[in-house]
């Protein structure tokens, strides 16, 4: 929500523009970040409060990093890596060996496997680098072995499996010839490696999802197993290999995604757990076989996404972790501790995020919680140390109700929680309290629907109370000293016919009297209260208001309660405005239109505040896609939304900043990737850096998630 208000804007010289657009952008080290999309923020001194679609807060730690096993707390000095980690083994040094899909090292590095040494950092020995993922590795002695959906490696033919020398860094000529789509796990059994995925052949000859090859020389081995579908994981016990997937039938015998074979023959074996859903990982320990997996029953008897069963005779044992969700993806087991890793938000009862930690024989769950904000892929378990990767890019948070509060003196959460069970869309700090608005009906511990006040230190709710909204669609907050305006989509509100709009006191929140009647249907998308003119600038999808034409940008009147005479003619029909600031006598505004006041203007446009004529500043060629922010700033205006633009050949999405007085596009590229979903909401300057909101797992080429503090074109 804007609050400042910026008058010196029109005397900035064209010298002192020509000097700062050259400004690095930085992403703040320290900011923690969400699992989910941030809509918006607002500053009140060293605290920022965020509201969105988020259940999670924590430190940036990248895809993966390592992570006390006694704590939960990750090692910030581990390197931040990018992509998705798929796998991760010690490298018995101190050290991991991670592989993964989409570069894994930051910057944009092309890297599907990576090495961390024992100090945290990136080994930057040129390792040769497969060409596609990695979702396997596997160490004996020197020889590292890889498995996963590449066809090279360091620039030689390897489909699927390679082999390289970890002590000098080459490629082994160790070449088994794999004709199928992936290698999802690779396993020691006495001289030979167990290969496991979706595949059909192996050095030419028949292999469905199952071999066994020499670990010297590659050659496939006469040993057949052969099933029906994907293979996710293996294990051994005593000579008898284990596995789970997706399958039904191996060997031509019936079996439900589970299966035992002699590992001498191939011959299966009469071990026969049933899984109603896929098996994804499996782990022997002991006599006991662990499985997790997406399914909810195990021998028809309920079991949510981890099991353990008996290895000799396929009994499912009383062991139970109490999962909410049957989305477990990892398992690693760690002395008398078994590590589960995946999409879950609860076990037993007790908040664990992605990431639980269970006893053995007993199944009841430690205390260890370290929390994650996206999907656990894979886990590694070595004395003290674990070392947690997947698609996320924090670990060690804590769960939050869409909404959080960050101390920017740390860039660590406050304890401010509201608790809400519905997105907050919009967010002003007023005083000692907090007004949110969104998809929620209760918050702060009480029941409030769509709209509410907040305690600024405990988020407890106030007394205040809107009134009842008909299919409440809330998207903004504007807060002015003895009303609070709140905008959306809807068509009455407190019993009353009153689209999209209203005015509510300040104190009780009650509907007031005065008139702010919007043609139907309508919405509202943007509210912006200027202080100095006692204006509220609405912006949005409408054609009146109070019967006067203003289609979808209009100003109204706070002290007098009437809509001003201020029509910046936008025209068309369907237009859109979604983002509105002021700077001194202008109006800077976006959204989805094609013209203003018969001139050609394209998502973008600048009026005059007094008369709302259309000014002669043009922004770039218009941006594919929509408009969502407006940020004006001394030096820069900042936009936001989910675009691409492309200038003289480079590409430019989501952010840019545009020369104030021309509109000319400025060298400012942080460049979150754009989706369909919207890539920035909110962007709110904090002296010379900008905090961006919004829906984005990167910014200025440095991992991080929906929210982060970057360098801006100002002083």
């Amino acid at each position: 929500m804007k609050k400042r208000i910026i008058t010196s804007l029109l005397m900035v010289s064209a010298t002192m523009m020509t000097s700062v657009v050259s400004a690095q952008q930085i992403v703040a080290p320290d900011l923690w970040i969400t699992d989910g999309r941030v809509r918006a923020l607002s500053v009140d001194g060293d605290r920022m409060y965020l509201g969105g679609d988020f259940g999670y807060i924590g430190p940036r730690t990248g895809s993966g990093v390592e992570i006390s096993a006694v704590t939960g707390e990750p090692d910030n000095q581990t390197a931040l890596l990018d992509g998705i980690v798929e796998t991760v083994i010690s490298d018995g040094s101190g050290g991991w060996y991670v592989g993964g899909s989409r570069n894994l090292r930051p910057g944009g590095q092309r890297a599907f496997f990576t090495h961390i040494l024992a100090d945290g950092t990136l080994d930057t020995s040129s390792l040769p680098q497969p060409d596609g993922a990695v979702h396997s590795l596997l160490l004996i002695g020197k020889t590292l072995y890889l498995g996963g959906k590449f066809t090279t490696i360091g620039g030689e033919q390897r489909r699927r499996v390679a082999a390289i020398d970890v002590a000098s860094g080459t490629l082994l000529p160790w070449n088994p010839q794999i004709d199928g789509a992936v290698v999802y796990d690779l396993e020691p059994f006495n001289d030979e490696l167990i290969i496991a995925g979706r595949f059909k052949t192996v050095g030419g000859n028949t292999r469905r999802n199952i071999a066994l090859v020499n670990q010297i020389n590659g050659n496939v081995l006469a040993w057949r197993a052969n099933t029906n579908s994907v293979i996710r994981d293996v294990s051994e016990l005593n000579g008898v290999i284990y596995f789970g997937g997706s399958f039904t039938r191996v060997r031509n015998q019936l079996r439900d995604r589970l299966a035992a074979v002699d590992g001498r023959t191939g011959e299966v074996l009469p071990w026969t757990p049933s899984s109603s859903g896929n098996v994804n990982a499996l782990v022997v320990s002991g006599n006991t076989v662990y499985v997790g997996g997406i399914f909810s029953s195990i021998n028809q008897q309920s079991r949510v996404g981890a099991a353990a069963i008996d290895a000799s005779n396929g009994q499912l044992l009383p062991w139970n972790t109490q999962l909410n969700v049957n989305s477990v993806r990892t398992l690693a087991v760690n002395n008398d501790s078994i590590y589960l890793g995946g999409n879950f938000k609860s076990a037993a009862g007790q908040s664990r995020v992605r990431l639980a930690e269970a006893d053995l024989i007993t199944g009841t769950l430690t205390d260890w919680s370290p929390d994650a904000n996206g999907d656990v892929y894979a886990i590694a378990a070595e004395g003290e140390r674990v070392f947690v990767g997947g698609n996320l890019q924090s670990v060690g948070g804590d769960p939050r109700g869409f909404g959080a509060a960050l101390d920017l003196t740390t860039g660590i959460a406050t304890a401010w929680d509201p608790r809400a069970n519905g997105s907050i869309v919009d967010i002003e700090v007023a005083g000692d309290t907090v007004f949110a608005v969104g998809g929620f009906n209760n918050v702060g511990g009480a029941r409030r629907e769509y709209a509410a006040e907040l305690d600024a230190e405990t988020a407890t709710a106030t007394a205040w109370q809107a009134p009842q909204v008909s299919f409440p669609d809330l998207n903004a907050v504007a807060v002015t000293p003895e009303k609070i305006y709140i905008g959306g989509l809807w068509a009455s509100i407190g019993g009353r016919f009153q689209p999209s709009i209203a005015e509510l006191d300040r104190e009780t929140g009650a509907l007031t009297t005065t008139s702010l009647f919007m043609d139907f249907p309508s919405a509202v998308n943007e509210l912006v209260y200027d202080a100095k003119t006692s204006r509220l600038y609405i912006g949005g999808s409408y054609n009146t208001i109070n019967g006067i034409s203003c289609p979808a940008l209009s100003a109204f009147d706070v002290s007098t309660g009437t809509v001003v005479d201020w029509d910046p003619q936008i025209a068309e029909l369907n237009a859109e405005v979604n983002a509105i600031d002021i700077a001194g006598d202008t109006v800077f505004f976006g959204g989805n239109f094609i013209g203003v006041a018969g001139e050609p203007r394209e998502n973008l446009a600048a009026v005059s505040a007094i008369t709302g004529a259309v000014l002669p500043w043009i922004g770039p060629p218009p941006p594919l896609g929509d408009v969502r922010e407006i940020e004006v700033g001394e030096n820069a205006v900042y936009i936001g939304g989910d675009f691409v633009l492309s200038v003289n050949g480079r590409k430019q999405q989501s952010a840019m900043a545009l020369d104030p007085i021309t509109g000319r596009l400025l060298n400012w590229r942080p460049n979150p990737p754009s989706n369909q979903q919207g890539s920035v909401f909110d962007i709110e300057l904090i002296g010379s850096n900008a905090a961006i909101a919004g829906e984005y797992k990167r910014i200025a080429r440095e991992v991080t998630r929906s929210i982060a503090i970057i360098k801006t074109l100002e002083k």
